[in-house]
């Protein structure tokens, strides 16, 4: 993906100005400031790129990006991540499935790029490019159906492990809000209450069973 120069240094002094002015309080302010910067910026780059010297492409290191994201996220463990984020803020219902996402799409996100990777070296690939299509429409034609094939294949296992996972936030107290029931808190209660078999046994039972089924669900998408 490239860009002209003069959009890059507009969106560095709009960064800049974010990060070194004050934004403002109010709540409809705090709102329009940013956009306000953006709005700026582009006029800024549409004025720039008339000077020549600044048409010049420069390239966004997307892949980069990307790799030195999924290094760092790899780095810290998981479940101390979610830990730390969650006794920090509020845990919704919603915040909590961001919360999953944001540290779970590293092991998709490397399945697609080596995905991808073999496919650009097809010889039916290096066919559509040849024939002059699009890159809209190799992406959307050859490369999108081949790449998200193995994504599918995996959800089964990625939501038995979201599942596991939230059941074991709320095993800890950070998960959902004490309103919303959920197997973990379920089995945490038990350790209070030993005499009430049932708060271990049925909880733990629904838990195999749906990670099971899951399982079982990804081995059958494999044949």
């Amino acid at each position: 993906m490239r860009f002209a120069l003069a959009y890059w240094l507009a969106i560095s002094c709009a960064v800049a100005g974010f990060t070194l002015f004050k934004a403002p309080q109010a709540s409809i302010a705090a709102v329009w400031w940013p956009l306000m910067l953006s709005a700026t910026a582009l006029l800024a780059g549409r004025f720039l790129v008339r000077f020549h010297i600044l048409r010049r492409p420069v390239a966004l290191p997307l892949d980069w990006l990307m790799q030195t994201a999924i290094v760092l996220l790899a780095a810290i463990p998981r479940l101390l991540l979610i830990l730390t984020v969650a006794a920090a803020f509020k845990v919704t219902q919603l915040s909590l499935v961001l919360l999953l996402a944001f540290t779970s799409w590293t092991q998709p996100a490397r399945l697609v790029r080596a995905e991808v990777r073999r496919v650009r070296q097809l010889s039916y690939f290096e066919a559509a490019r040849a024939a002059g299509l699009s890159s809209w429409h190799i992406m959307r034609n050859h490369l999108l159906p081949n790449v998200l094939q193995p994504v599918l294949t995996g959800l089964p296992l990625s939501i038995a492990a979201f599942i596991v996972l939230e059941t074991t936030l709320s095993f800890l107290g950070v998960g959902l809000p004490t309103e919303i029931p959920s197997w973990g808190r379920l089995l945490a209660l038990s350790r209070f209450a030993s005499s009430s078999w049932w708060l271990f046994l049925f909880p733990t039972i629904c838990l195999l069973a749906t990670t099971l089924s899951l399982r079982q669900l990804l081995l059958l998408n494999k044949r």
